[in-house]
């Protein structure tokens, strides 16, 4: 039952990730750049895809300023 928490919890979170790219998508690369409007599905595999291509391991940072406890 926990798995299925965690689950729907990481879809949600995903989802709403989607939806503050696809808000700020129409702020600020529609009129500036004058790309497409895309849709919270887009918006959430674009944010999907920069996270899995991004380092999000803190713990190293962590350790090199604290002076290698």
């Amino acid at each position: 039952m926990a798995f299925l928490g965690w689950v729907a919890f990481a879809f949600l979170g995903s989802m709403f990730n989607g939806y503050a790219l696809s808000i700020m998508w129409q702020w600020f690369m529609v009129p500036t750049l004058g790309l497409p409007v895309i849709g919270i599905a887009q918006a959430t595999g674009i944010s999907l895809v920069a996270s899995y291509l991004t380092n999000h391991n803190r713990g190293d940072e962590a350790k090199k300023e604290g002076g290698g406890d």
